[in-house]
């Protein structure tokens, strides 16, 4: 047999120590052979993967053999899911939309609970083997690929078996193995509460008396009293009390749960917190959080995970609506109008909403409150934030403005003046923030094949430096600006090639310049350079995270400094960072006496090395 992790019998006698506990055998992924065979159906491939002979022993699997699936599009170039509907039924609920019997695991399937769901339904032989599966994927994903692509006897995908794909498949198995191996604070006080230990009540919160129990459960067994929790260890227990194990009940991402490292995870900072935490660089993501979180210390989407030092938004679509998309926003049909809007192909079929009633103002602030009270998101980032719309919905500047203006004004009511507010402004340097404390500044360009340009660089400083004027605390500004693009796409994301692209000397010289300004002019600035929205059909916001992105001298000590018109700067505790956007070189004078040269076009940053400054190039 095939043991796929060799020191588990280890691990669990170093976490539960005792003879009692002696059949961690029966609790190990194990399996004597490994199957594949690849389909692929016009645009779809799904690779399926055979563990024989598997244990623990999938119940009403009579065949001994379990079966999952690694689901790609041809046509979009990209794993996207696990198909987890082989080895056991899915239950009606948590069926895939419109394809009952079917799941799949992604990462929205993590984002709306569904997947932990389905996990707590299974057994706990089956809990183990999907973890382990999943465990195996991210392990091996190359030579899935390998095998994958040796099945692939009409070579029909040939050019899909790539690392790029192994590198998603690895996401994929990763985050999978993660979310299984999570010990939930509530199953575990559920748990040491059937063994007779008194923790209170079972709430899901892990304070004193919950940390006592574990501790008292532990010595009982004598186990070193501090020792973690891990699901292997939980796993054991559950198998111990056999029908006396409570049901795992907890599923919530925003739920205190204990990683495999033992840390407790769920317990989100306070904004003003997160805001303490903020690096002197600090990068925002918009949308496509599939792509990862790590890294960014703001991000936002329609369901945006938690993060305790990030700043997390929810998009709510408050001017529009995707009926052919899984919003499931209730009532909204009520303020349906009998018209298109006029939207990109890519997506899909778009209704305006008459947002201009006060009943629609009611019904938008409990959306809200109830996506807010799921996801423990800081606020909302509200899409289309400006006076343009008659083209969609024939209403004029003054009426969306004026809707705009009482949107907002209820929104600032209802949540208090720590909930962060933040439209989509674009260009827009007229926009009425008064209830706001955010902008998003998208800076769209209709030519992907320039950088921006000087007077566009000057209007982005003076708006900038309005909305530092006008918004409300804490006044983020999240400034995206659009790279010069000299590769064709296609309808890749990610390549070595265009990354080469977006690593481009004047790529790197703009992206450096919009990120000092980022730093210097706003109170709470974040920065992403990204792809323009045409470069790819159905993708946009597409980056790298640039080396400069890590440059650290601390937190800002003093407030943006101008030394003319397109010129300014900011100190640092460790240093300072400075602009320039006019078309001559021109000097910093630091604290010290020394002048120091902002090159033309360029953004500047130095850290001070004892009684001198050492400064990044250009470019």
């Amino acid at each position: 047999m095939l043991s796929y992790f060799k020191n588990l019998v280890c691990l669990i006698t170093w976490a539960l120590g005792s003879v009692a506990y002696a059949d961690a055998k029966g609790l190990e992924f194990d399996y004597s052979k490994v199957r594949y065979s690849t389909q692929v159906s016009g645009e779809w491939i799904t690779i399926h993967i055979y563990f024989d002979d598997v244990s623990p022993m999938v119940e009403k699997n009579f065949l001994n053999s379990f079966r999952i699936g690694l689901d790609g599009s041809l046509k979009k170039n990209e794993f996207h899911a696990i198909r987890m509907n082989d080895s056991f039924r899915i239950p009606d609920n948590l069926a895939h939309e419109g394809r009952r019997g079917q799941f799949y695991f992604a990462d929205y399937t993590v984002r709306n609970n569904k997947f932990r769901s389905l996990y707590n339904g299974l057994s706990l032989n089956e809990q183990v083997v999907v973890r382990g599966a999943c465990q195996f994927i991210a392990a091996n994903a190359n030579d899935i690929l390998e095998e994958a692509k040796a099945k692939d006897i009409y070579n029909q995908a040939n050019s899909f078996f790539s690392e790029q794909h192994a590198s998603k498949l690895r996401k994929l198995g990763n985050l999978c193995a993660e979310v299984s191996s999570r010990v939930y604070a509530k199953d575990l006080q559920a748990v040491l509460t059937a063994y007779g230990f008194d923790l209170g009540k079972i709430d899901g919160k892990w304070g004193p008396k919950s940390q006592a129990a574990y501790s008292n459960f532990l010595s009982s067994r004598g186990l070193p009293p501090t020792a973690k929790p891990s699901i292997e260890a939980f796993n054991l227990m559950r198998k111990e009390l056999g029908v006396e194990a409570p049901r795992l009940l907890e599923t919530s991402n925003t739920s205190q749960f204990f990683s495999n490292n033992g840390e407790i995870n769920g317990i989100i900072w306070s904004l003003d917190k997160k805001l303490a935490a903020r690096k002197t660089i600090n990068v925002f993501r918009a949308w496509h959080l599939n792509e990862g979180t790590r890294g960014y210390g703001l991000y936002w989407s329609s369901n945006a995970s938690p993060s305790k030092t990030a700043i997390t938004l929810l998009t709510p679509l408050w001017n529009y609506y995707y009926p052919n998309k899984s919003y499931n926003y209730r009532g909204v049909e009520k303020f349906y109008m009998n018209r298109n809007w006029k939207h990109d192909a890519e997506y899909g079929k778009t209704i305006p909403l008459d947002y201009r009633s006060s009943e629609y103002r009611d019904w938008f602030e409990g959306l809200v409150g109830s996506q807010i009270r799921n996801s423990k998101a800081n606020g909302v980032m509200l899409d289309w934030w400006h006076d343009r719309h008659e083209k969609s919905n024939g209403f004029s500047k003054s009426t969306v403005r004026k809707a705009r203006h009482l949107l907002a004004e209820g929104l600032r009511k209802k949540f208090g003046p720590d909930f962060i507010i933040m439209g989509n402004v674009n260009w827009g340097d007229d926009t009425d923030v008064k209830h706001m404390n955010g902008v998003f500044m998208e800076l769209y360009k209709s030519q992907a094949n320039r950088l921006h340009s000087s007077n566009e660089l000057r209007k982005i400083e003076r708006t900038m430096i309005k909305y530092e004027k006008e918004l409300l605390p804490p006044k983020i500004i999240a400034l995206e600006g659009w790279r010069k693009t000299s590769v064709n796409m296609g309808n890749k994301r990610i390549s070595t090639a265009i990354n080469r692209d977006r690593n481009s000397a004047s790529n790197r010289k703009m992206a450096k310049l919009m990120t000092a300004m980022s730093a210097v002019i706003p109170s709470n600035g974040y920065i992403l350079y990204a792809d323009n929205n045409q470069d790819t059909p159905d993708g946009d916001h597409g980056h790298i995270m640039y080396d400069f992105y890590k440059f650290d001298i601390g937190k800002p000590i003093s407030a943006h400094i101008k030394i003319k018109n397109g010129v300014g700067f900011k100190y640092f505790e460790k240093g300072f960072i400075g602009y320039n956007i006019t078309g001559q070189k021109h000097s910093v004078e630091t604290n010290n006496g020394r002048k120091i040269a902002i090159e033309q076009m360029s953004g500047l940053f130095c850290k001070k090395e004892r009684d001198d400054y050492q400064c990044l190039p250009s470019n």
